[in-house]
């Protein structure tokens, strides 16, 4: 079950993670003295970062990214989402993008900067590796688990069409044979 977060304390968090030189523990430990919660806290640091990605990289590369997510089971597995089950995602992203409209932005950066795919980006960049058209996969978040996000609706499984009358062969029709 997804605990329900406010847009306040995305806003914070974002402040949070974006500040100047922050450290992991910093974070980690303001995170959660803002909204209380592990789960919460760790739902924050993760996404809002891939979030800042996700409205990033299409300004500064011609890419392809997935609208997905990975977080592991009870068992281990990694359990594909699409990113519309985090509702986390879609406020980040849209802070982001007032963000990102308004001009540069430090925070932004340092947001944006901290995301998986956007220091993939980086790594293929540096290496002098072409881009162009490359697919980048979503993230995949260790420290969250599946059993949170309700499962994925069955696909509509559309019933075979009926039947159709037997008509007979041309062969049949034109020599009656």
């Amino acid at each position: 079950m997804l605990i329900p977060y406010s847009i306040e304390q995305v806003e914070s968090a974002i402040a949070i993670i974006g500040a100047e030189g922050a450290s992991e523990d910093e974070i980690e430990s303001k995170v959660l003295d803002l909204v209380k919660d592990k789960t919460l806290a760790r739902r924050l640091i993760d996404c809002i970062p891939e979030a800042f990605g996700l409205v990033y990289i299409p300004n500064v590369a011609n890419v392809r990214l997935q609208h997905n997510f990975s977080v592991p089971d009870s068992h281990g597995n990694l359990i594909r989402f699409e990113l519309s089950a985090e509702p986390i995602f879609e406020a980040a992203m849209e802070i982001a993008k007032r963000m990102l409209r308004a001009g540069p932005n430090a925070t932004f950066d340092n947001v944006a900067f901290r995301s998986s795919s956007v220091s993939a980006l980086n790594n293929a960049l540096t290496s002098g590796v072409s881009i162009e058209g490359a697919v980048i996969s979503g993230p995949a978040f260790i420290g969250i688990p599946a059993e949170i996000y309700p499962p994925e609706p069955a696909p509509i499984i559309t019933p075979p069409p009926f039947p159709q009358a037997k008509r007979e062969s041309i062969w049949k029709r034109l020599f009656g044979a």
